[in-house]
């Protein structure tokens, strides 16, 4: 997934993305964190968001496009670390923010079901 710099480029009108903003982390340091639920860009910004730093697109369900998606059904690893992805499940054609809980090898954020497939962001 790549992530563009929000002063740089900006996405198309009516967009629907995955964005970043900076927290301060447990430790008091500065890092970018992605927001939990994808956001529309209009005009200059992120209504719901304004202080947003980077995006990116939102990906189509792995069944509309599967450029970029993993699935342990296909034989790929789970990721290695804990991380923020985007998931798609049998039950839904929109993908959903998750977390991957590497110390449970599980997902989270998703209420119990597996996904199908899932794209690190």
């Amino acid at each position: 997934m790549k992530f563009f710099d929000l002063r740089t480029k900006k996405p198309k009108d009516g967009q629907l993305c995955i964005v970043k903003d900076q927290i301060k982390g447990r430790d008091g340091k500065a890092a970018l964190n992605a927001f939990v639920h994808p956001l529309w860009f209009y005009g200059e910004g992120f209504l719901c968001h304004p202080t947003a730093k980077m995006w990116a697109a939102f990906p189509d369900h792995v069944e509309s496009n599967p450029t970029g998606w993993k699935s342990i059904y296909r034989g790929d690893d789970l990721p290695e670390r804990s991380c923020e992805c985007v998931a798609c499940f049998e039950d839904s054609k929109i993908p959903k923010i998750v977390y991957f809980l590497e110390k449970d090898q599980r997902f989270v954020w998703c209420d119990k079901k597996e996904p199908i497939a899932f794209m690190e962001i």
